[in-house]
């Protein structure tokens, strides 16, 4: 019996702790946005958590023409910790 209270304490504990991480996550996502935006407002752009140099730009675009677009969105995603979704985007507008 008290195995099982202490299972179930340890799941809300598990609950609250990946609720406490979701909402830390959606915390950051707005301060880099709210960062980027600045950076690029005051000509500050390596600042942003998106900036790529050229030689990344160039490279990305390379891949991009010869059809590894999936490949593209890693490497960028690797070089800026972008999510899936903007990755993508900022592959497409290449």
């Amino acid at each position: 019996m008290a195995e099982k209270i202490v299972l179930a304490l340890i799941l809300i504990a598990l609950a609250l702790a990946e609720l406490e991480i979701s909402k830390l996550r959606k915390r950051v996502q707005r301060l880099e946005r709210r960062l980027d935006a600045l950076a690029q407002r005051t000509g500050n752009e390596p600042l942003a958590s998106c900036w790529v140099s050229n030689e990344m730009r160039a490279r990305l675009l390379a891949l991009k023409q010869q059809g590894k677009t999936v490949e593209a969105v890693r490497v960028l995603r690797r070089q800026t910790e972008l999510p899936l979704l903007d990755a993508k985007e900022m592959i497409d507008n290449l």
